[in-house]
């Protein structure tokens, strides 16, 4: 299935390559699943971009199988999205500018997933520490916000 993105030339005739990037943060006993980015190894929250004709929840359940490596009825979704930001970064692995909506839902799983996946488990009031960027601080400070 193809990538939902469309393009638009921006100020300086560049042309910006814009989707949608839904995520999956989870949450269980106060702590947050990270895992290793693929391009750069960085830790970061599940999700990835929405495919045509794909539903958010669908692209959720998609990219945990993906990335995480589990079974998809493991994760519970939220059922709206808690926080939305535009991003705007060159691309590392390819030469152009993308501008994506990172879609971020809170959710948490039926149970544990197997010890011998590749992810990490930070308690949520460090994790600020290792998701640096402005808006990452921002969506975790919403997520405290809405749950306190």
């Amino acid at each position: 299935m193809e990538d939902k993105k469309t393009w638009y030339t921006d100020e300086s005739g560049q042309q910006v390559e814009k989707s949608d990037s839904i995520r999956a943060f989870i949450i269980k006993n106060g702590h947050v699943l990270l895992i290793p980015n693929e391009h750069t190894r960085e830790l970061s929250i599940p999700g990835g971009t929405l495919k045509r004709d794909e539903t958010h929840l669908e692209c959720l359940k998609r990219e945990y199988v993906e990335e995480v490596g589990d079974n998809p009825q493991n994760l519970i979704v939220g059922d709206h999205p808690f926080y939305e930001k535009d991003v705007i970064f060159k691309s590392p692995t390819k030469d152009k500018i993308k501008h994506q909506t990172r879609i971020y839902y809170a959710c948490t799983l039926q149970r544990d997933p197997s010890a011998d996946l590749n992810v990490t488990w930070i308690p949520i009031e460090k994790v600020s520490t290792i998701l640096t960027r402005d808006y990452q601080r921002e969506m975790i400070a919403e997520y405290q916000k809405i749950t306190q």
